[in-house]
């Protein structure tokens, strides 16, 4: 099964080697919906909030917290990956710390994902659904925490692409 967590930042931490993140993540990361997130608002900067998206097949970690960055710049590569997969089939980048990421669409109904030459598949509808589920909820909770609707057009992206979910 693949799951998303989001993690921010925390703003008394200070990253200055990421081997040390995967070492110990908690004393760098909050998750996003933590209660405690409340209180720290005033001490993240909203508008280029660093964090950290973890994608995991099981037990698996297929991006975790060494690739850490803007959890919007994050969230808006993976919707623009998947609206551009719908027409060319394959998407390539670079996640933050520079590996290299393809989504290749094998068929109608399978996604194959590979990080640094470490490959897996997937059902199309399971991917786009869970990937487009928590970029929803992520873009959700910071129009929340800024009090405005700065993301309508991410949203708007979302909700047209919810029907390669189905």
């Amino acid at each position: 099964m693949l799951t998303v967590d989001m993690y921010l930042c925390r703003p008394d931490a200070t990253i200055d080697d990421v081997s040390a993140v995967s070492q110990n993540p908690y004393r760098y990361f909050i998750h996003l919906d933590d209660k405690r997130v409340h209180f720290m608002l005033d001490s993240l900067v909203l508008t280029d909030l660093k964090g950290a998206i973890v994608l995991r097949y099981g037990d698996e970690v297929l991006i975790g917290f060494e690739q850490c960055d803007g959890l919007e710049q994050l969230w808006s590569f993976f919707l623009n990956a998947l609206e551009i997969l719908d027409e060319k089939k394959i998407v390539e980048g670079f996640v933050p710390d520079q590996s290299s990421m393809t989504i290749q669409q094998l068929s109608s109904q399978q996604i194959e994902f590979c990080l640094n030459q470490r490959k897996w598949t997937f059902s199309k509808k399971e991917f786009f659904s869970v990937l487009l589920q928590h970029a929803e909820h992520f873009f959700i909770r910071m129009e929340e925490m800024l009090s405005s609707k700065t993301y309508l057009r991410q949203l708007n992206q979302i909700k047209r692409m919810q029907r390669f979910a189905h």
